[in-house]
C-alpha cells in the first residue's frame, strides 16, 4: 500500500476558545483553511491575552521561527504579526471568521 503524501501548504491559525460563539469561530476558520487548500494546525488559548505572551502563542511563535508554516492566520487581529510574520518570510492574514461564514451563505459550494 503507498502512502499519500499531503503536500497542502501547512498553516498556523492562532484564535483563544473562551465561548461557544469563539468555538463556532474556529469552526468557520478550519472551513477556510481546508476551502483554501491549507493544512491547518491551531494554536488556541483558553483565556484572552492581557499580558505577555500565552503558551499556545509561544509555541506558534517557535514553530514559525522553526520553518514549520508558509501561512498563519489570527483571529482575532493579532498586533505587529504582518511585519513580523515578513520578517521570516511567512505569510500573514487576519480572518474573520463571520464575514467568511456570511460569505458562504449565498454560495454554491454549500448547495
Amino acid at each position: 500500500m503507498q502512502e499519500t503524501i499531503d503536500t497542502r501548504p501547512r498553516a498556523a491559525v492562532y484564535s483563544w476558545c473562551k465561548t461557544k460563539r469563539d468555538k463556532r469561530a474556529i469552526e468557520w476558520l478550519y472551513t477556510f483553511c481546508i476551502i483554501n487548500g491549507l493544512w491547518p494546525t491551531f494554536y488556541l488559548d483558553k483565556s484572552i491575552p492581557t499580558e505577555g505572551q500565552p503558551p499556545a502563542w509561544t509555541r506558534l511563535c517557535q514553530d514559525v521561527d522553526a520553518g514549520k508554516y508558509a501561512v498563519v492566520l489570527s483571529w482575532p487581529e493579532a498586533q505587529g504579526m504582518t511585519e513580523w510574520c515578513q520578517a521570516r518570510g511567512v505569510r500573514f492574514a487576519q480572518v474573520d471568521p463571520f464575514e467568511f461564514a456570511r460569505s458562504m451563505k449565498d454560495s454554491a459550494y454549500l448547495r
